[in-house]
């Protein structure tokens, strides 16, 4: 493992163990208030129908019990989480040039990537969206590994603590190995762009 692939490695999880934590953590209260709350709180586990959950949310939340969604004893942050990475990104893209990035079309994907990577809920799409990310990478044969590994993780029950962070721990290397070349190249473009352009203004 080289030095981009070992910064990158860091990156990720100086990310993902405070979300880790957090989710924990706030689970844990949330076990603790459920009988309390299990007859003014609407159940939110639809976790086939995502616009229902954040709707159901979206209700919970006016009721003045945000940011605790109870849903089965489990916490879900996800949808709140994801609409701020798709603002976040798409704020990236419009304003990358400033960041010394290349604006690039396809950059939020790779970000989507890492969210529904250290989210411990996202189950259903963790395959579908590193299949994407790495058709659109050029690193599909590490894509297809880490799908197949969360598949067989899903079927297990990846949503037990026991086996979060074993399986994390295998998908932390893939994710930096499947993007370090994607980031460090897109720095190294943003630079020729920025001096091409510094020159053509002169």
């Amino acid at each position: 493992m080289d030095r981009d692939a070992i910064i990158t490695l860091l990156l990720l999880v100086a990310c993902a163990i405070p979300v880790h934590t957090w989710f924990f953590w706030v689970r844990q209260q949330a076990s603790q208030i459920e009988k309390q709350l299990e007859k003014e709180v609407f159940y939110c586990n639809f976790s086939k129908a995502p616009l229902l959950a954040g709707l159901c949310h979206g209700y919970n939340f006016l009721k003045g019990y945000a940011p605790i969604y109870i849903a089965d004893t489990y916490f879900y942050f996800d949808d709140v989480s994801l609409m701020l990475i798709i603002v976040s990104s798409i704020a990236l893209h419009i304003w990358s040039p400033l960041l010394g990035f290349k604006r690039n079309k396809h950059l939020f994907l790779p970000l989507l990537g890492v969210y529904v990577f250290m989210s411990p809920i996202n189950i259903y799409i963790f395959p579908v969206v590193y299949l994407i990310a790495s058709l659109l990478l050029n690193s599909f044969p590490l894509g297809l590994l880490s799908s197949i590994i969360i598949m067989f993780s899903t079927i297990w029950g990846f949503t037990l603590p026991i086996y979060l962070i074993p399986v994390n721990f295998i998908l932390f290397i893939i994710t930096a190995l499947s993007l370090k070349n994607f980031i460090f190249s897109q720095l190294e473009d943003g630079r020729k762009w920025t001096i091409a352009k510094s020159f053509k203004n002169r």
